[in-house]
Order: C-alpha cells, then structure tokens, then sequence
C-alpha cells in the first residue's frame, strides 16, 4: 500500500511543477525534460559505473550538467529497492539511494542551477516488480508467482514463499534478470534551451568632428648596430660507455715477476679484475742454479664509491676514487732456487 501512495505522490509532484508554469518563477516544464536511471548492487548506494549500464548514464548526466545551451528548473530522483528483504529496511535503504545520488550531483555541480528538486523514495517496489513478471514470458511458473504478491497481504510473507517456491528455481530466474534492474534511482530533470538575443551593430555617431592629427616626423636613418655573439663553450658530454682496462704491476715487472691483469666494469661502481702473475725463469749450470718460479692468479670484485669516469682512478672533479677490495680467490704454485737451493710453495 505504502508502494502505491508513493506513487500517487510522484504524480502529485509532477502536477504542481505543471502548475507553476503559469507563476512568475521558473517552472518545471519548459517543453522539455530527460530522465537518466542509476543502477545499484543488492544492499548497495554506491554508484557503480561498471554495474550494468551506469558508465553510460553517468556520462550522460555529465555531457548535460557541462553543457551550456540549457537552463536547469529542477531537478527530482525517484529511488527504489527490489522486494526481497525486510520492508523496513528496504524502504530506509532506497531512501539513502536518493539522498546519496543527490548529494553526488550536487557536489560535482553547481547548487545555483537548482532551482527546485527532491527525492521521492519508492521503497520495496511491488507494482514494477509485478509489471517485470507480466512482460517476461521466460518467467518459470509465472501466474502462479503473480498470484501469490496480489493476494498476499503481508508482501514480505508473500515473496518469501515465492523465494522457496519449487526448490528456488523460478527465484533464480528472478534474481538474476529481474530484480537487478528494480534496484536504481532515476534522475528526472526539467529545462529549456538557453535563449540568447542577437546584438545589433553598434551605433555611429556623425556628429562627432574629426581632430587633425599632425604628419608623422620623418625617422632619420639608423646607424647598424653591431651585435656581439658571446661564445657558449661546449658542454661534454657524459661518457656512456665503459670499456675494459689492462694494467700491470710496475714493481713486480721490476723484479723479473711479470704480470697481468685486466679490470672489467660492471655498472658505474662495480667492477670485476683477473689478475695473473708469472714469472718463470731458471739460470745457471744446467738450470739448476738460481731460478724464479711462480704462478699466481686471482679475481679480485672492486666497488667505488664514488663515481668514476670509466677508467677507475679519477672521477669528473679530479679526485681520487675509493674502492673496496675484499674477497680475493687466489691460487698459487711456485719455486725459488736462489744458491743451489730449491724451496718449494705451493697454496690455494
């Protein structure tokens, strides 16, 4: 009963926005009026915009707020839940559905260009659920349910044994292709078109006396002005490539232990060296008397702190760079034979 006295106050509604167009103030109907509906998820007053088709009215109601042709009257929201649940809680949640919506509107747009407005809530909406059942034929069981909610008093009562009615099978159907669509809020908005009055070219005046303007002075000519061009100097560019260095140890080399060794660069502060010493000689009657013989080689990981310029030693302001050398692997295997006496090392 609550459905249909909500029903009869929209009509109420809509008859005194007819009525006042014969008022001094804007009127509700100006020839013209669009009506946009909002779909909600069950228990939901949120504004999904990728629920049903919500992204396209949700546009819709954007393009037409942003557009500057028309002149706003009012505005009303007419809200609504589906049957199932509490009538109560229904009625109180289709009420926040519209208030909801109305603030969302509101606060994006501007509130001057409402005149006149409000929100209607329909509640747990029997009538259109009724209507939904009559138009879809695919409805299992169909009349049998239409039954059951127009002789029913308790509407609640009713729907519940419409919910258990052959093991829910017709309510499946239900659930899924009618009540979803019973769950919105319909945006009912009254204008017109904004009508601009064309302006007239602007009057001359004749009467006006010209004043005599005296001849411009002849400009003499003007000595060339020599501009100078200041010399930016060149900025260097940042080397962006990093390439492998060989090295040697000066005193090693020194005492006949010749070496090698090659650094890789990783990245701009990491950088990975192999590094390779033997010296291998022998002298003397029948090699036997002095020799120097030694084989040692590592990998040696260096980290810089501070960024180099692609060689390891110096960075781009001319200091020295630090690194960290930790962790050398090395294996070595050598002899020394100074005096006729041969001594023998041998580590890893």
């Amino acid at each position: 009963m609550k459905s249909y006295l909500n029903i009869l106050t929209i009509i109420g509604l809509l008859l005194l926005c007819y009525a006042a167009k014969g008022s001094t103030g804007p009127s509700c109907d100006s020839g013209k009026n669009i009506s946009i509906k909002i779909f909600y998820r069950w228990n939901d007053v949120t504004s999904d915009s990728v629920y049903l088709d919500n992204k396209s009215a949700l546009l819709q109601i954007d393009e037409f707020f942003s557009s500057r042709d028309r002149i706003i009257d009012s505005l009303y929201i007419i809200s609504s839940a589906s049957p199932e649940g509490n009538i109560r809680m229904n009625a109180a949640l289709s009420e926040r559905r519209g208030e909801t919506l109305k603030k969302v509107i509101l606060n994006r747009y501007s509130k001057d260009k409402f005149v006149r407005g409000g929100v209607v809530s329909l509640g747990s909406n029997f009538p259109e659920f009724l209507d939904s059942l009559q138009a879809d034929s695919n409805v299992p069981h169909r009349d049998e349910i239409i039954g059951l909610i127009r002789e029913g008093k308790d509407k609640d009562a009713a729907f519940r044994k419409v919910m258990a009615l052959y093991y829910g099978k017709p309510y499946e159907y239900i659930r899924e292709n009618i009540l979803p669509y019973l769950r919105y809020a319909k945006v009912i908005i009254f204008f017109h078109d904004r009508i601009e009055v064309p302006q007239g070219p602007m009057p001359q005046f004749h009467s006006l006396a010209r004043t005599a303007m005296s001849p411009m002075p002849e400009l003499s000519k003007c000595e060339p002005v020599r501009v100078e061009t200041a010399v930016v100097p060149e900025e260097k560019e940042e080397r962006k490539y990093w390439y492998p260095a060989l090295k040697t140890n000066l005193l090693y080399d020194a005492v006949t232990a010749v070496n090698a060794e090659v650094e890789f660069p990783i990245g701009r502060k990491f950088s990975l060296a192999v590094e390779d010493v033997f010296p291998w000689w022998s002298w003397g009657p029948n090699d036997k008397k002095y020799c120097f013989q030694l084989w040692s080689m590592g990998v040696e990981p260096r980290w810089w702190f501070r960024r180099t310029c692609g060689c390891g030693l110096r960075d781009a302001d001319g200091d020295v760079s630090l690194a960290l050398s930790r962790a050398i692997p090395l294996s070595r295997r050598g002899y020394s034979r100074p005096c006729r006496v041969c001594h023998r090392e041998e580590y890893g």
